[in-house]
Order: C-alpha cells, then structure tokens, then sequence
C-alpha cells in the first residue's frame, strides 16, 4: 500500500494537506519573530539595556529546547496529528497572551516566549516528517522542502508589516489566529500511514492511504515487511552516529547564524542608520526577501545536485556575505546601506538552505525515530537561537542602553561570529556523505538500521555519488 502511495498522482487531499502544512509553516514562523520588529519598539519605549532585549530575545530559544525534545518524543509515541495541534495551540495562546503585557515587563514577554518557542519547536518536529510520509518518494526532494519551509520567510515579512502599520500590543493579538488552523486540522488531516504501519496498525493505514489516493481500500494490500528494529527513545539516537553528527553541526551552526541575522538584524539597521523602528523593519523586508528567494532556490535546485551538495552551498556560502556585513559600518553604495546589502544574501544562503535542512534531516532517521531526530534537531536549533542573540548582547555589553555607538561597536565582531558558524553548516556536510535523495523512506529506514549494526561499512550503502 505505501508502494500504491508512492505511486499514485497527487490528488486534491494531497493538495489540500499540503496547503495545510504551509499555512502552519507560514503562521509558526510569524509569531515567533515577530518578535524581532517590536523590540525596538519597546527598547524606546521602556529604555531597555541590551540584556534586557536580548532576554526577550533568546527566550523563545529555551522554550524551543524543551518542547522540541518533548514533541520529538510524543510525534514517535502518540503520532503526528495530536502533537501537531498542541503545539499550534500553544504559540498562538502565548502568542496572543503577549497583548497583555503591563509597562516596562519585559519578564513577562519573557515568560511567555518560553511558552511560544515550546509550542513553534513543537509544530516543526511534528510537520515537516508528516509532510515527508505523505509525498511519493519521485516528489519528495522537489516537494517537501517547498511545502514546509518555502513559505517560511512570507510569514517574517508579515511580522514586520504587522509591527510596522500597528501598535505592538495589536501586533501580538493577530498572533492568535493560528487557532483557526486547528478546526482544519482537526477534520480533514489524517494521521500518517507510515507512521501507522510501522506500528503495526495496516488496516488503518491502508484505509489513510485509500482516502489519499481515492482508490478503494480492497485494492491495497495489507502486507508489509516487519520494520528494523530502531527503539523509541533519544537513547536510541547514538546508534545513528552519522545522522546525528550532521543534524548538529548542521542546525547548530545554522540557527546561531539566522537568529543572530534575523532577531538583532532590525536593531542594527535601526541604531547604524539612525531612523525609527517602524522604517528598519519595511527596510528589512528585503532581507526577507532574500530569504525567500533562497527558499525557492534550495527547495528545488536539490532534485538535480541533491541535498548534500545543497547543504555545503548553504553552509559556505553565507559565510562571505557575513563578513562583509561585519565590515560594512556605516558605509552606503549608491545611497543603499552596505550592511544591508550584505545581509540580504547572508540570508539567501544561511536561512534559504533550511528548505533544504529541514526536509534532510528527518530522511536520515528511521520511521520509529524520526521525530526524535527533528526534535534533536529542534533542541540544537534553540540552543543556537539561545548563543546567537547572547552572544551579540555580550559583545555589545548587556548593561549599555541600546545606542548607536554601542551597535557600531559590537558590529564586526557579532558579524564575523554569525560567520564562523554558518561555516560549521558546511563542515557538518563536508563530514558526513549521507545523500537521502531519490530513495523511499522504507529503504532509507533500511540502510540506516543497517549502518548503525556495522559502523564501519554501512555508511557507503546510504551515500550516493
């Protein structure tokens, strides 16, 4: 019946699933940098220290660590369904929740943001490998990276829209709407078939399967090879040695280049240029923008070089635009600033690749463990966005005022950071040769279970030349 799956035409559930899980994908991302643009909002209005801001900042990036491991876990245990409504759930109650904040109570934004990063980490983990189990094997590289994470950079640009046409406090209300999503969820997506068969439940996936591909379920068959044998517990995780070398290095180094760009890139452009909040972030739409055109870049050119090869061009290709962002200064060409020149292609690259990141990662981990991957993927990803803003708030001092000279000066160095990391994206492909592309999961599961039995040669089974 997964055979049936894989080839069958896309038909219009498959569409509207996947309409679905862009929305999310779309929604997720908007609340939680949203943040971003209110800050320097709030930094006026409150007179915030840099370490104050930065709190507010890198707390999401916490709560992301706890519910990425939570979710990752409850995904392989419970399904992808629930889980994936909880977490919607979550960001958007905090989210919305965030309206009302008293004066001055940068704690309790704070607080909440825990709650909205647990609740963002949670979606990821589940929705990208629902996506996967859904999308025939021939699509999958062209089609997943495009339905989860494509869209990504619309809802940040939505964000800065948003934080600059409205009151911060209506900014954060909007953030309620995700709600809505759930009802959707709720009646038309189905939990995963592969998911379900390896739990031995083949009647029900066969009947997920029918409903999918509009055949009559008498037409599929219920027999299926037994699945390896792959645990269910981040313990289980150590066996795959490769797979988790690459999903840490790569979401480690990548996180702390994107939240540091990302989250304290409005703050700078604001205080270098010395305009309002409301400008810095219409002008950081650009950067958006380069974000998104990654996004497309990296969710289809990896059909033809495949993931690995896209991941090395994610990793070391940021890394000249960062460095040149840190040395931009002040300096403007042709009345445009440089830092935000160089900014727009930083983010083609570094935040672009996830199209590519985020599908790779669940590939590389068997069906049993595959939301533990995303959520050990998720769990770095928030110690990162934890470094990278900290890291640009040490260095610029965390009890200075938010001031120009205090952005001028942390400038070079928070920049040249946020490159040495995007290199660690690049060395953590360049290490590990695992190529998922163009293989059903079934095998992948397979050849992994196999490399993680015999180390030392079950690697060449999984790498494609």
């Amino acid at each position: 019946m997964l055979e049936a799956l894989d080839e069958a035409p896309l038909t219009r559930r498959f569409y509207m699933l996947a309409g679905a899980v862009m929305v999310g994908a779309v929604l997720d991302l908007f609340d939680f940098f949203l943040i971003a643009f209110i800050v320097p909002d709030l930094a006026d209005e409150w007179d915030l220290t840099f370490g104050q801001a930065a709190v507010m900042l890198l707390s999401a990036g916490v709560g992301a660590i706890g519910g990425s491991i939570l979710w990752g876990r409850a995904g392989d245990r419970l399904g992808r369904r629930r889980p994936l409504m909880a977490g919607i759930l979550i960001f958007s109650l905090a989210t919305g929740a965030l309206a009302l904040a008293p004066d001055g109570g940068w704690w309790y934004i704070a607080a909440l943001r825990l709650l909205v990063g647990a609740g963002v980490a949670g979606v990821a983990v589940i929705a990208v490998p629902l996506a996967l189990e859904f999308t025939p094997t021939r699509l999958r590289t062209r089609v997943v990276g495009f339905v989860t994470t494509a869209m990504v950079p619309i809802g940040i640009m939505v964000a800065a829209v948003v934080a600059a046409v409205l009151p911060w406090r209506a900014a954060f209300a909007i953030g309620l709407l995700p709600v809505l999503l759930i009802f959707f969820i709720s009646s038309y997506v189905p939990e995963s078939p592969r998911w379900l068969a390896d739990k031995g439940r083949l009647r029900d996936a066969r009947r997920v399967v029918a409903w999918l591909i509009e055949r009559p379920e008498e037409e599929l068959a219920l027999v299926a090879p037994p699945p390896p044998e792959s645990g269910t517990s981040y313990s289980d995780l150590r066996r795959y040695r490769s797979s988790v070398t690459v999903t840490v290095l790569a979401w480690l180094g990548a996180s702390i280049a994107v939240s540091g760009l990302v989250l304290w890139g409005p703050t700078f452009l604001e205080r270098i240029l010395d305009i309002s909040s409301d400008k810095a972030a219409l002008l950081f739409l650009f950067v958006a923008l380069g974000s998104f055109a990654g996004r497309l870049f990296f969710s289809f050119v990896p059909q033809r070089l495949g993931r690995r090869k896209c991941g090395l061009v994610m990793g070391f290709g940021a890394v000249p635009p960062l460095v040149l962002a840190a040395f931009s200064s002040d300096t403007e060409i042709a009345g445009v600033p440089l830092f935000l020149l160089a900014l727009i292609p930083a983010a083609f690259f570094v935040d672009g690749g996830f199209a590519n990141l985020a599908p790779y990662t669940p590939e590389v981990f068997p069906t049993s463990l595959r939301t533990h991957g995303m959520g050990l993927a998720w769990a770095v990803s928030g110690l990162g966005r934890i470094i990278g803003p900290l890291v640009i708030a040490l260095l610029a001092g965390t009890g200075d005022l938010v001031n120009p000279e205090a952005t001028l000066n942390a400038l070079a160095p928070s920049f040249l950071f946020l490159a040495a990391a995007s290199l660690l994206v690049g060395i953590g492909f360049l290490i590990v040769r695992i190529e998922p592309h163009g293989r059903d999961l079934e095998t992948l599961s397979a050849e992994l279970a196999e490399e993680a039995a015999h180390p030392t040669g079950g690697a060449a089974a999984i790498e494609q030349t």
